[in-house]
């Protein structure tokens, strides 16, 4: 084997391991990396399990959050972890079905009386939620 060679490969083995790195220092620098959380839950009224509606996290600090569909036992989960930190929650009835091409009037949705007025928007809502890193659970008890 020749010396240029030689000095040819132990250049490129050196080239090669200053580019792996420069890749990992930047893949990971801590600035983009966020703490999460995963949430799951569960909604009641005076007690009693709220059988249908969506659970809203905002942030008004990051603009971030996350929703919850709740099944029929009140309990609901946010599918993607969310940042870690303080959350407004808004409880809404269910949305109304899509309209069908085979129907002239939206069927109509079904009263929903155990969540109250005051849950539905940021502004009146009082429900605060503090989410942290890992698995989070959280309970709310609707009142009147």
């Amino acid at each position: 084997m020749s010396v240029w060679f030689l000095k040819a490969s132990c250049r490129q083995a050196r080239q090669l391991m200053l580019c792996a790195a420069v890749v990992t220092s930047f893949g990971c620098s801590g600035s983009d990396h966020k703490i999460t959380g995963k949430v799951t839950g569960k909604v009641t009224y005076q007690g009693a399990p709220v059988t249908a509606g969506v659970v809203y996290l905002n942030s008004s600090t990051t603009g971030t959050g996350g929703t919850g569909v709740l099944g029929e036992d009140g309990k609901f989960t946010i599918a993607e972890p969310i940042e870690a930190g303080e959350y407004k929650v808004t409880v809404t009835p269910p949305p109304p079905p899509p309209p069908r091409a085979d129907q002239a009037p939206p069927p109509p949705v079904a009263k929903v009386t155990n969540i109250p007025n005051k849950y539905w928007t940021e502004a009146k809502s009082d429900l605060k939620a503090t989410v942290d890193e890992g698995d989070n659970v959280l309970e709310f008890d609707l009142k009147p």
